[in-house]
């Protein structure tokens, strides 16, 4: 679960203001770390994407912190516990731990079981360090598509992860997991509740991948799409 200083930290930042703003948090008692496709890609050596930062302490003290540390923020999804942070000239997307009424539970293992594929559930500080709650890393460097837990379980939280599994297979499949894609393929009419744009933009974003075709050959061979009028 713990691979001390797996990730070249010049991999993780290539920006001077992440390190104001882990500083800023660690200087109030709170952690920030790295999710999602910025240690995805710190791993694999893709290009960076865009960075995810997820921090234990709540939006309100999140927020209360940059306001006496002078640093400007703005909430940009607070149902999910996202706060827009501008330090400098960058702008960053934090998130809180969703709050956990046990406290004998891991609130950072908690947040990584509501995240859709294991690859975007490793997590990275800004030392090197990974948390890794679910064999993410080795899905990363196999190129194993899976949902987190059970497949079908993991739709029903959010039917554009049917598009998304795709989207990543993509990106970075080599290996299908097969109880991931039958989940898809029994579950697909689910994305009739899913709005016409949304499905736009993941498909483009699969055009956009270097292994496009191999993931529309599944979608169009297995009929994900074939009750949609896009």
């Amino acid at each position: 679960m713990f691979h001390p200083e797996y990730i070249n930290p010049k991999k993780l930042i290539n920006n001077k203001d992440i390190l104001k703003l882990v500083n800023l948090v660690e200087k109030h008692g709170g952690r920030l770390r790295f999710v999602g496709g910025a240690v995805r890609d710190a791993i694999t050596g893709f290009s960076r994407s865009n960075v995810d930062l997820v921090t234990d302490l709540s939006p309100s003290e999140f927020s209360d912190i940059c306001d006496d540390e002078g640093v400007r923020c703005v909430p940009i999804g607070i149902q999910f516990f996202t706060i827009g942070v501008i330090v400098n000239q960058s702008f960053f997307k934090v998130t809180s731990l969703s709050p956990e009424e046990d406290n004998l539970k891991d609130e950072w293992k908690t947040d990584a079981s509501k995240r859709d594929l294991t690859i975007n559930a490793v997590y990275a500080d800004e030392k090197g360090n990974v948390f890794d709650y679910y064999n993410g890393i080795k899905d990363i460097e196999n190129g194993v598509i899976k949902f987190i837990g059970k497949p079908e379980e993991t739709i029903n939280a959010d039917y554009i992860r049917i598009m998304r599994f795709f989207r990543f297979c993509a990106m970075i499949g080599k290996k299908i997991d097969r109880k991931s894609l039958k989940a898809c393929i029994k579950n697909k009419s689910l994305l009739k509740k899913v709005s016409a744009d949304k499905i736009k933009e993941e498909l483009f974003k699969i055009m956009m991948a270097p292994f496009a075709v191999r993931a529309l050959e599944l979608i169009f061979d297995n009929g994900i799409l074939d009750f949609n009028d896009l």
